[in-house]
C-alpha cells in the first residue's frame, strides 16, 4: 500500500514525512489464524483507500466520521505492572498526584491502573460500595485552550444514573449553565459532597499546560478528595514540568516508558484536526486567489465569507486565543437571516469554501464542528 506521504509528494512544496507512523497505523496485526489475518488486511486495506479518497475530495465531514469510528486492537499490560499499580494506589491515598513521563503511549496502561486499582470493591459490614470515581480526560480530543471541554465532560458524569444530584436547584445549575464560575462551582461542590475520592485521568497533561489551560484547573484539583492523574509526552515533559511544580506542589514523577505507538494518539488528533494538520502543504492563499474564488461564487456565498471574516476578525482582536467559529452557531447570528436560515442550506454554502480551502472546518468538544479562515500569523 503506498503511503499518504508518497501519495501526496510535491515537489514544490515541504512535506512532514509520516511514513513510519503510517506503518505502524495501518499495518497488519499477526494472528495464529490465518483466517483472521486476511480479514484484517483486507479491512486495513479498504480504509487506506477510503482515506486516501477522502482527503482527494478534501471531504472533512466524511474524513472525521471515518476517523472517529477507527477500531484499536487490545494490548495486554504487562503482570509486573500490577504491583507498581499498588505503589501507584498509596501514593494516592497519602494525598499525592501522579505525572507520568517516558517514551511510548500510557492510554492503555492508565485505563488498567482505572479497572485494577482506582475501582476496586470493598465490602464492609455487608455494604459494597466504589473505592473511587474516575473520569479519563483525552487532552489530545479536546478542542481550544481553555477547560470547557473538560467541564462540560463533568456536568455529563454528575448528572448520570451513577451520581444522583439531590439538590435540584444545584442540578438544574449544573445542567443548564455555560462552564462560567458559579457553573465550577456547582462542579465543585458536587464532586466535594461525594466523600470518596475522585481521580481525573489527563492523557496529554503537556498538552492543557502549553495551551494555558491548566491554570482553570488548579482551584478543582485543591478539592481535598481529588486527584490528578496526568501523562507527559516525553519530549515536551521537561517544558511543562516547572509549571506543574508551580501549580501541584504536592505531585510525584514516576517514570514509565512502555515503548507503545500513539495511534490513538494520532486518531484522536485527526479528529479534532483535518488532514491539513498532517499534510503541510500550504492551505493559505493571495488575495488574488480569494478575489478570483469568491467571484466566480453567488451572492450569498461572498456575503457568507464576509461575515465569517468579521466574526474572525472581532474574535481575533479581543487578544484571546482563537480556536474557530462554532459552525451552527452562525445560524444564531441576525447578520446570517438575510443568507441562511437552515443548516442544509449552511452545508450546502460552505461546501465551496471548505473544497477550495478558503475555510478550514474542525471538530471540537462534544462534536461540533468549528470554523476558521486559514491565515499566515
Amino acid at each position: 500500500m503506498a503511503s499518504i506521504h508518497d501519495y501526496y509528494i510535491r515537489s514544490d512544496s515541504s512535506h512532514l514525512d509520516i511514513s513510519d507512523i503510517e506503518a505502524r497505523l495501518f499495518r497488519d496485526q499477526k494472528s495464529a489464524s490465518s483466517g483472521v489475518a486476511k480479514g484484517i488486511r483486507k479491512a486495513s486495506n479498504e480504509l487506506a483507500k477510503s482515506l486516501l479518497s477522502l482527503l482527494e475530495k478534501c471531504d472533512v465531514v466524511e474524513f472525521s466520521r471515518l476517523v472517529s469510528n477507527f477500531r484499536f486492537p487490545p494490548t495486554k499490560v504487562k503482570c509486573r505492572l500490577v504491583h507498581d499499580m499498588s505503589i501507584w494506589k498509596s501514593w494516592l491515598i497519602n494525598g499525592q498526584h501522579l505525572c507520568f513521563y517516558g517514551a511510548g503511549s500510557k492510554r492503555q496502561i492508565m485505563k488498567a491502573f482505572a479497572n485494577v486499582a482506582l475501582r476496586w470493591v470493598h465490602v464492609r459490614a455487608l455494604r459494597i460500595f466504589r473505592d473511587g470515581y474516575v473520569i479519563t480526560v483525552n487532552a489530545y480530543h479536546l478542542k481550544g485552550s481553555s477547560c470547557d471541554g473538560l467541564w462540560y465532560m463533568l456536568k455529563d458524569e454528575l448528572l448520570s444514573r451513577k451520581i444522583r444530584v439531590s439538590n435540584a436547584q444545584e442540578c438544574k445549575a449544573v445542567c443548564f449553565a455555560s462552564p462560567s464560575y458559579d457553573g465550577c462551582q456547582a462542579v465543585a461542590s458536587r464532586v466535594e459532597a461525594m466523600r470518596r475520592p475522585f481521580y481525573i485521568i489527563l492523557l496529554g497533561l503537556d498538552l492543557f499546560v502549553s495551551r494555558g489551560a491548566f491554570n482553570s484547573l488548579v482551584s478543582f484539583i485543591k478539592i481535598p478528595n481529588v486527584r490528578l492523574i496526568g501523562t507527559l509526552d516525553h519530549l515536551r515533559s521537561s517544558l511543562v514540568v516547572s509549571a506543574v511544580d508551580r501549580s501541584l506542589r504536592n505531585y510525584r514523577l514516576v517514570r514509565l516508558s512502555t515503548g507503545l505507538d500513539y495511534r490513538k494518539e494520532l486518531i484522536s488528533t485527526w479528529d479534532r484536526i483535518p488532514p491539513s494538520y498532517i499534510l503541510t502543504t500550504e492551505t493559505t492563499k493571495s488575495a488574488d486567489e480569494v478575489h478570483g474564488i469568491i467571484s466566480a461564487l453567488s451572492v450569498n456565498h461572498r456575503q457568507l465569507f464576509s461575515l465569517i471574516a468579521r466574526i474572525q476578525l472581532e474574535e481575533c482582536r479581543r487578544k484571546g486565543r482563537f480556536d474557530g467559529i462554532d459552525k451552527y452557531g452562525l445560524l444564531r447570528d441576525r447578520r446570517a437571516v438575510t443568507i441562511c436560515n437552515t443548516e442544509n442550506k449552511l452545508d450546502a454554502l460552505l461546501t465551496e469554501f471548505v473544497t477550495h480551502n478558503l475555510v478550514e472546518q474542525s471538530r471540537g468538544p462534544g462534536g461540533k464542528f468549528y470554523l476558521m479562515i486559514p491565515f499566515r500569523p
